[in-house]
Parts: C-alpha cells; structure tokens; sequence
C-alpha cells in the first residue's frame, strides 16, 4: 500500500511539475535589513548553537537555545532581552540525557531531548528532572525495501509535538536505491509505535548529489498539524499534513537560477570536487513559517564560480523566497552579504532573524529583516 501511495505521489508531482513550469509569479513582498537584535551572553554560554526556539508561556513569548558548554537550555525574555534562566541538563544518572545538544521546549512539565546515540527520547520538567524515557531507535526498522532516515533535531530541522505524534526529520544518507526512503519519523505518545514519512523526491533516485549532506537533508518547518518540507536539490516543497497521513506539492524556485545539476560519482571520494560542485550550484535550504504575518520564506544558495576555498570557506550568496499561506511565491530577496550562521534562523514579531558571528563573545547578534509588501 505504501508503495503504491508513493507511486501516486510520484505521479500527481509530474502532473503539478507540468502545469507549474510557466507559471508567472506575482511579487509583493520584499525584505529590508532592520535593526539588529542582541542577546547579551554570561562567560560561561557561547554563541554558537544547534537549536533556537521561539516559545510563549503566560503571554510571554520567550527566546530560547541549546548551550552545549554546560548542557543547558537558555532562555530570554524576547522583547526585553533580558536573561530569564538556565536549565541545566544531568548527563548521568537517573535524570540523565548525556551530552545535550537538541531539545524541545513543549511546556514547564514536558521538556523534549532526543539521545540520537541511544535512540532515546525523554521528557524533563523545567527543574531538568526525567519522568519518562522511550526507545526510539529508528534505525534498527531498516530492512531490505526500507532506509529510516537519520534523525539529529537542529533548529533547520526540529523536532515538534503535533497532535499525538513527536515529529522528527532527519538526512537520508545511504546512496541505497530503496523502495522506501523517507525523511520523517513519528513517534506516537500513545500506542509508542513508530511510522514514516516523506519520502526523498523522486530525483533524489535518479542522480547522486554528493557526500556533504546539503542535498540530502529535508529542512522543515510547521504551522499547526503541517509540516512543510525543502529538498536541497528539488524546486518544490511538499506539504505533510500530519493528522491525515496526506501529502502536497508544490513549485516554490528561485527566480534567480533553473538548473541543478547532480554530482558525478568517481571511483574515490575527491572532497574538492563535491565542494566546487556545491559552490557552482543552486541548493535550496532552510524553510520557515511566520504565524506573525501568515507568510513562509524558503532559502535559496546561489551558485558562486569564483569560489576560493582559501578566501571563503563553503560561504556563498543567498536569497530568501516568500510564499503566502497557499503556497504561492509572492516574493523574493537577495540578501546583503554578512557572515550569516544560516543554521540559526528565527521568526518573530519584528521579522526574519538570521544569525551572524560577532566579535564579542559575550554577544549574540542576529540581522533582522523587517517584511514590507508593495
């Protein structure tokens, strides 16, 4: 049955391809660098992270992020800036989660981690103490028609509660051509029984893409029982809607470039040549859904050809598609150059939040954009 869902898929994508490819899009909205927003760091926080979290709690809305230096969640008051506390995570014993780096904020009793190691997920309250723990070692399903995804929650990626499913997407790694490759894993609190979803687009079959991971990682984002997907090498997104097991798609490219090219497979790994064919091709990135303005902004990295690995490490320019909520491309932006942290990216009410490496290691800065229709 999965299989002949997947075929159907498949085939309705063909059908919407088709019928998409001179589609017109009508611009309205563009972005317009903002003043930055500054949250002041303690010495024993760094500013480098692998999961930001915006949440509100009373009616407050508070910013948060993973602090590996001391195993710890961080949290801020959003709008003042200032330090609210420090959850800090045991790594051993009877409340231990190990080394932390990925979590969930669901609510002060239901604090999300994911052990990808011990494929374990647990749930701590805000004094960091464990009152439950699941098995949740994808990997072991793996059989001869079936490749789980390999699951490692950072904020491109998060792991969210939606209705009674934790929901996690993950890189499809493997080369293997299998029947069923998907890109999601839910685990469902009730029953504590495990399905997939989201397989890699049907082109992710026919073409290799290289080692680096940057084609092979679904980047997702959510708005209330869905979940909306971007494919590094595909110009359309799919919508998953959660609650009825039903998939969308949708064309959603940059106007700047058509064309991606797949890698040439040799007989041994050159890792210059994947770097010159990343730098020299269109890869699309992190999706992000604004419940502030009922908006989505995809990420596209431009092909840069006089890449230097010397002069600018895998650093290359990007624009910021904007899709309304039918998923319609209304706008996009190319973004001033800076040195963004494009892994750490956040929405807000005053806008989209890209993350930039500051001097001051007491400081973590993000350029805000402010989201102007014309």
């Amino acid at each position: 049955m999965k299989f002949y869902k997947f075929f159907i898929l498949s085939f309705l994508t063909t059908i919407i391809l088709n019928c998409n490819h001179d589609k017109v899009f009508e611009y309205k909205y563009e972005l317009e660098l903002s003043e930055d927003k500054i949250f002041i760091l303690d010495s024993e926080t760094v500013q480098t992270t692998s999961i930001i979290q915006l949440f509100t709690q009373n009616d407050t809305l508070f910013f948060s992020f993973a602090n590996e230096y001391d195993n710890s969640v961080v949290i801020y008051d959003y709008f003042s800036g200032d330090f609210i506390t420090k959850i800090k995570f045991e790594k051993e014993g009877p409340n231990g989660v190990g080394n932390f780096t990925s979590y969930y904020y669901h609510s002060i009793d239901s604090i999300f981690i994911y052990h990808q190691m011990y494929g374990k997920i647990s749930i701590l309250n805000n004094f960091a103490i464990k009152h439950k723990e699941f098995n949740f070692n994808v990997r072991s399903l793996a059989s001869s028609e079936l490749d789980p995804p390999s699951l490692f929650p950072v904020t491109r990626s998060p792991m969210r509660k939606v209705c009674n499913f934790m929901v996690y997407t993950g890189v499809q790694a493997s080369q293997d051509k299998k029947k069923q490759r998907p890109t999601t894993a839910l685990y469902d609190l009730n029953t504590n029984e495990i399905k997939f979803a989201n397989n890699l687009p049907e082109l992710y079959g026919n073409y290799n893409w290289g080692n680096l991971f940057a084609y092979n990682c679904a980047c997702t984002t959510f708005n209330n029982n869905t979940m909306v997907l971007s494919f590094g090498a595909d110009h359309n997104i799919l919508v998953y809607n959660i609650e009825t097991d039903e998939n969308s798609v949708f064309i959603a490219k940059t106007k700047h470039f058509s064309k991606i090219r797949p890698f040439h497979l040799l007989d041994h790994m050159d890792r210059l040549a994947e770097d010159n064919h990343y730098m020299n091709n269109l890869c699309y990135r992190n999706i992000l859904y604004d419940e502030y303005r009922n908006l989505f902004y995809r990420f596209a990295f431009l092909p840069y050809p006089k890449y230097n690995k010397e002069e600018r490490y895998l650093r290359r320019p990007f624009s910021v598609i904007i899709l309304d909520s039918k998923f319609n491309v209304v706008g996009e932006t190319l973004l001033p150059e800076f040195e963004y942290l494009i892994s750490q990216t956040f929405v807000s009410p005053d806008g989209l939040h890209i993350q930039i490496l500051s001097d001051d290691d007491d400081l973590m800065i993000f350029k805000t954009f402010n989201i102007n229709k014309f």
